[in-house]
């Protein structure tokens, strides 16, 4: 569909991104920016969800020493202290890069 604007006919999404800053250019420069990031494009329930899969939330607890997964954790109340505790979310975060080069290892030593 298309909208009208002052001198352009642009889809509404190519509009809704020219609003947002968010040019589809600007977002592959982004991309390319950060190649080695394993973080890059992963959002932290992604992070937070993966985690408590495979650890669980008491182990979880065990290797991250935050109150937000010993006490009647859940995503919802875990993602909102560490939207707001940044040495907490890094910790997290460390450890999800961990357990991605393990799982990575491991998958490398099955295909051998």
């Amino acid at each position: 569909m298309y909208k009208n604007h002052p001198g352009f006919l642009l889809t509404y999404e190519d509009w809704l991104c020219l609003c947002c800053h968010k040019s589809p250019i600007m977002q592959e420069e982004k991309q390319e920016q950060q190649p080695n990031n394993p973080l890059h494009g992963v959002k932290l329930v992604t992070i937070l969800e993966d985690l408590v899969e495979h650890y669980g939330w008491e182990h979880l607890a065990y290797k991250v020493n935050i109150n937000c997964f010993k006490n009647d954790p859940s995503i919802k109340s875990s993602l909102v202290f560490l939207r707001r505790t940044p040495w907490a979310r890094e910790k997290v975060e460390n450890l999800y890069v961990a357990f991605l080069s393990k799982n990575k290892a491991r998958n490398i030593e099955k295909v051998k």
